[in-house]
C-alpha cells in the first residue's frame, strides 16, 4: 500500500497480509504543518519486503500487534512524527535486515494534563540475525518517547551491531524501564552517545566514544545504561 505525498485521516490498517515487494505500507504525509492524524497499523502480517511498515510525518501514529519476518531492511520505521506514536507489540524476526524499530526526527509530546502524550515503544519483541551491522531499537534525533519492557536479540556476528542505538537524544527526554537488549553476537548492547545521569536516571549526550560494549543488558531501572 502506497500513499505518496497524501494523508488519510483515521485510516485503519487491520488484519491483512502482505508479501513479496519494495514497501509493505508506505505513507509518506505532506509536511510538518500537514500531519496525517488518527493512522493505525493493527494485527498485520509482513514478510519479503525491503521495509515493512514506512509512515512519515504522522501524528500520534499506532503500530502494533503486527507480525514482520524476511524484510531486508527496515520493519517499522517511523520518520518526522509528533505526539503520542506507539509501537506495541510487534514481533519481528528478521534474517537479513538491518534495522527493527527505527524511530528518527520524532518527538513525543510533554505528557500530563492537557499535553499531547509521550511516544511509547513498549512489548516489542525483535531477534536480527544478519551478518551485516545491525540495530535493534534506534531513535535518532527524537525525544519525549519511552522505551518499556521490550525485547532485543542480536546473534549475526557483527561487533558493530547494536541493540539500542540512540543519537543526537536531548538529555532527560527518554525512559527506560525493563527492557532485555542481548547481542551474543559480539556487538553491543547500547550505543553511542549515552552515559548514566546518576541524579535522575535519564539519558545526556555524551560524544561518540561512549560505548556500551555488552553481550546482555537488562534495563530494570529507568535509563540504566
Amino acid at each position: 500500500l502506497h500513499l505518496p505525498l497524501g494523508c488519510l485521516t483515521e485510516l485503519l490498517i487491520e488484519k491483512n497480509t502482505f508479501t513479496n515487494g519494495s514497501y509493505g505500507l508506505y505513507i509518506n504525509g505532506i509536511g510538518p504543518t500537514a500531519l496525517c492524524k488518527g493512522t493505525q497499523v493493527t494485527n498485520n502480517s509482513f514478510s519479503n519486503f525491503y521495509g515493512a511498515v514506512y509512515l512519515s510525518y504522522h501524528d500520534a501514529p499506532l503500530v502494533s500487534r503486527d507480525s514482520i519476518t524476511n524484510v531486508g531492511n527496515v520493519a517499522v520505521d517511523l520518520e518526522n512524527c509528533a505526539n503520542g506514536m506507539q509501537v506495541l507489540k510487534n514481533k519481528i524476526i528478521l534474517a537479513t535486515g538491518s534495522y527493527g524499530i527505527v524511530v528518527d526526527y520524532s518527538s513525543g509530546g510533554l505528557g500530563g494534563l492537557g499535553n499531547p502524550a509521550r511516544g511509547l515503544i513498549a512489548n516489542n519483541f525483535i531477534a536480527l540475525a544478519s551478518a551485516s551491522t545491525t540495530y535493534g531499537i534506534q531513535l535518532y534525533y527524537s525525544t519525549n518517547i519511552d522505551l518499556y519492557n521490550n525485547s532485543v536479540n542480536i546473534t549475526g556476528n557483527t561487533t558493530g551491531s547494536t541493540g539500542l542505538y540512540l543519537y543526537g537524544v536531548a538529555g532527560n527526554s527518554v525512559n527506560l524501564a525493563n527492557n532485555v537488549f542481548s547481542n551474543p553476537g559480539g556487538g553491543y548492547a547500547g550505543g553511542p552517545n549515552i552515559i548514566e545521569d546518576n541524579s535522575s536516571g535519564d539519558f545526556i549526550g555524551a560524544g561518540s566514544a561512549n560505548l556500551i560494549r555488552s553481550n546482555v543488558y537488562d534495563s530494570v531501572i529507568a535509563g540504566g545504561f
